[in-house]
């Protein structure tokens, strides 16, 4: 492995670790965006890679809202839940709106998620 290979390695890691945000994971590692793009325009394997990482967080992402709305009742994440099973939820797509609610605070009963 050269070390062009390792460093893009690095950054599949660190955007892992960053849950999938390219602008952190670009800024730990000292490189742009732009080069983070181009690298997944011109290597597939690299690509590839992302898709793999991108996959996880979607998955962990969905988990943590159906266990929200199945046993704390959240309404807004079993509405979420059901629309992404009829369908009207692209699988890539994650309602920022909950997403932001289940890293922040529950304002009605002040409990603290993730």
């Amino acid at each position: 492995m050269n070390k062009l290979e390792k460093r893009k390695s690095y950054v599949l890691l660190k955007v892992q670790e960053a849950n999938g945000n390219i602008t952190l994971a670009c800024r730990s590692c000292g490189i742009s965006r732009d080069t983070f793009y181009r690298w997944l325009k011109v290597d597939t394997k690299f690509c590839q890679n992302y898709e793999n990482i991108e996959d996880d967080i979607l998955r962990k992402h969905e988990l943590l809202i159906k266990q929200r709305g199945l046993f704390e009742k959240d309404t807004r994440a079993l509405i979420y839940t059901a629309e992404r099973f009829a369908g009207k939820v692209k699988s890539r797509q994650i309602n920022s709106a909950l997403k932001a609610r289940f890293e922040g605070k529950n304002k009605r009963n002040g409990r603290r998620y993730g």
